[in-house]
């Protein structure tokens, strides 16, 4: 029950950021754009009472006809309290990939939430993230911050939580850099505790 109370706790603040970010994009392929300034300028950051920190989110839209559909990418830099998202949209699908880019978005949002949260809780992040995928990929920070956007989208789309990670890896060879059993390792260790 706690874990439930505890999800739904930044529910909110990922609903009104995705729904920002998608305001943006269904008008705007292309651009960059600061968050929430650039849709209503008298805020200049987004202030929720399920964070201590205000926050802002720089958002870079491009297009690419090499890419399937769309691609994310999302970091969140805590010294200036950004979330800095990267969206590359192939301009062929037009508005097919809403649906699915919204899912994403879901995802990821709620996972760089859950790296706030950690920071607010004087989470220790080390001084320099590893280079080697399997030990990034295997942090205990980015193990809950996986675990946090995964079950959010698995929650929102009805999709199983398993299969869901599962295919993220599948479909993210490129990004993540691990070999299948690694993979799997990874899997696991998300698994363990969901």
């Amino acid at each position: 029950m706690k874990n439930l109370l505890l999800e739904d706790k930044y529910d909110s603040v990922v609903r009104k950021l995705v729904r920002d970010i998608i305001s943006i994009f269904y008008h705007n392929r292309k651009g960059e754009f600061l968050l929430p300034e650039d849709i209503d300028s008298e805020e200049t950051e987004y202030d929720f009472p399920q964070l201590e920190s205000s926050l802002q989110i720089y958002l870079d839209l491009s297009e690419d006809d090499s890419v399937e559909g769309f691609d994310v990418e999302a970091d969140y830099y805590r010294e200036e309290d950004l979330i800095n998202i990267s969206i590359v949209s192939n301009p062929r699908f037009g508005d097919s990939i809403i649906q699915e880019l919204v899912g994403e978005l879901n995802e990821v949002i709620r996972h760089e939430i859950e790296h706030i949260s950690q920071h607010e809780m004087g989470y220790k992040f080390p001084k320099k993230e590893p280079t080697n995928p399997l030990k990034y990929y295997s942090q205990a920070h980015e193990l809950e911050a996986q675990r946090a956007g995964f079950k959010r989208r698995s929650r929102k789309e009805k999709i199983d939580y398993e299969n869901l990670i599962r295919q993220w890896f599948e479909n993210n060879k490129s990004k993540h850099k691990l070999s299948p059993q690694e993979v799997e390792t990874v899997v696991k260790k998300i698994l363990s505790k969901g």
